[in-house]
């Protein structure tokens, strides 16, 4: 089963390529998509959009929440 989020884009989505390992899919003039092994990552211009292949994978989806939320999810 699998899990749609929806992000603020961050400051350098470049960064959030190299973190997570992702390889470019597709790039049009709206969207660039990226995926791994767990995930799909559609990148537009204020919003990253974020597939989890596996919802059950609570590890991923921390990695996630870490990384767009920072500091703010960890004093949830």
């Amino acid at each position: 089963m699998s899990k749609r989020y929806v992000f603020h884009l961050p400051s350098d989505p470049n960064d959030m390529v190299h973190k997570f390992h992702l390889n470019k899919v597709l790039k049009n003039a709206r969207t660039s998509i990226y995926q791994n092994e767990y995930a799909r990552f559609s990148i537009d211009k204020q919003v990253v959009r974020v597939l989890l292949f596996d919802d059950q994978n609570i590890d991923i989806l921390e990695k996630v929440r870490n990384y767009f939320y920072g500091e703010e999810y960890e004093k949830l």
